[in-house]
């Protein structure tokens, strides 16, 4: 915008040069009005009275010139956007330069181009710039934006709290975190799994997402006990998370992992996800610590090249992993999601199976039931790392009832992260949304048959989506 404000200027000063210097020549103002104009069109046939007049001479068609690249320049990009709106399933990113060429990279859709936060149509919409930006830019085109799909980065507000199905959050550093542990090698805690040790060493939103992340997804045996250890501000995070003692995983703080490097050489996995500072410090743990293998959470991996023991380091290069099209959009673990679902109100409700009735019955879900959906397709890649040597085929009854406990261990921490708690609802059904209690939040052990058997079909039911 400032841009243009300095183009109009530039613009208007041969006019204004024109009318000075023939207005001091004694030249009428009309006239000298209408010989300035002329001089945009080298239609001016008079002497150059002046140097001002000379000068709006030669300016003059300059600016028509470059007024005339201006407008095509400026229409052109209008005209190239226009056409890519008219495919299917273009995209318009926002926000910042960096995360938005990340995104870029995995994305095979038209690509509209935009400054700043100017609305433009698009079929997509993908917000990355700071949370509040990006909720103001929401809020100011809702009513354009109501029937498109619109992904929003976030870091502080939680997907489960949106009921718009078209609207989407996603956040970088949850991301990062869940693919993480997706990734991660199960065998270097299973022979410890009674008392596993997973050291944190920076805390902040993406060590805050790491640990939720681990909580519902590291659940390996019903009798396991991991303790993560974070070095790092514990901001509220056990005040926020209250149902904490509920899990069989425990969570510490400390301050300062100098002071505890016994801790940290001992531990089965240490995770660095500090960003500041960060090659000094590596640079430092390198140094004070034996532990084989160091996991980085790295905004730069190019900067470890030249550090002596970088093969101690297990870099993760968390924002090129996060940022693609499969992550921000999430559609494959939605649809798994959704039919699982499906399966359900076919199982319970002789529902028909059909495309149909996967939305209209996913839509009848409240949003923290659709995320517990989710998180149930999500932990499934877990569930398959575990089983990856059993015979599929030949799956015994226990071994059905292991993986229901598990499955029942996730739901729960599912549920205990929200805050919820076991209770006995007044209205006589299994669960009260408002008071965030739940019939069923007890062991697995004392469930009833009707409930180990839903989880068992569950369980059933992902493993027919590998």
């Amino acid at each position: 915008m400032k841009t243009l404000k300095i183009s109009y200027i530039f613009l208007i000063l041969p006019l204004i040069l024109g009318i000075i210097g023939l207005t001091e020549a004694q030249i009428p103002m009309s006239d000298a009005l209408f010989y300035s104009f002329s001089m945009y069109f080298v239609a001016y046939e008079g002497p150059a009275y002046n140097y001002y007049v000379e000068a709006a001479r030669w300016l003059a068609p300059i600016m028509t010139f470059s007024s005339v690249l201006m407008f095509f320049s400026y229409y052109r990009q209008r005209i190239y956007n226009y056409i890519k709106y008219q495919r299917n399933d273009s995209v318009v990113l926002y926000g910042n330069a960096e995360l938005c060429s990340i995104i870029k990279q995995s994305l095979n859709n038209p690509i509209i181009e935009t400054e700043d936060f100017e609305f433009v149509k698009a079929h997509r919409y993908i917000l990355c710039g700071a949370e509040e930006e990006n909720l103001l830019f929401y809020e100011n085109h809702k009513e354009k934006l109501r029937d498109k799909k619109v992904y929003i980065q976030c870091e502080t507000l939680r997907s489960q709290l949106i009921s718009n199905d078209n609207v989407k959050l996603f956040n970088m550093n949850e991301i990062s975190a869940r693919l993480y542990w997706n990734k991660f090698d199960i065998k270097k805690i299973l022979a410890n799994i009674k008392d596993a040790h997973i050291v944190l060493i920076g805390f902040g939103n993406l060590g805050k997402e790491i640990i939720l992340q681990a909580l519902q997804n590291n659940i390996f045996d019903p009798g396991q006990h991991i303790t993560y250890d974070v070095f790092g501000e514990e901001e509220h995070f056990t005040s926020i998370y209250s149902s904490l003692a509920n899990i069989s995983d425990t969570v510490v703080f400390y301050d300062h992992w100098e002071s505890h490097l016994d801790l940290i050489n001992k531990a089965d996995v240490v995770i660095f996800c500090e960003q500041n500072n960060q090659l000094s410090i590596i640079q430092t743990l390198l140094m004070q610590t034996t532990i084989n293998e160091i996991e980085v959470f790295a905004d730069n991996p190019s900067i470890y090249d030249l550090l002596s023991e970088q093969n101690r380091l297990n870099i993760f290069d968390f924002k090129q992993l996060a940022l693609t099209k499969e992550n921000i959009f999430n559609e494959r673990t939605l649809d798994v999601a959704k039919r699982l679902n499906l399966r359900y109100a076919h199982l319970y409700n002789n529902v028909e199976e059909n495309e149909v009735n996967k939305e209209l019955e996913w839509n009848k879900l409240d949003t923290f039931t659709k995320y517990s959906n989710i998180s149930s397709t999500d932990y499934h890649v877990t569930r398959l790392k575990l089983i990856q040597d059993w015979d599929l085929n030949n799956l015994t009854d226990e071994r059905i009832d292991y993986l229901a406990h598990l499955e029942h261990i996730r739901w729960s921490r599912y549920h205990y992260l929200s805050n919820w708690k076991y209770g006995i609802p007044a209205n006589g059904k299994n669960k009260d949304s408002k008071q965030k209690i739940h019939i069923d939040l007890i062991p697995y052990e004392k469930l009833s048959k009707v409930e180990k058997d839903k989880d068992r079909d569950t369980v059933k039911l992902l493993l027919e989506f590998k």
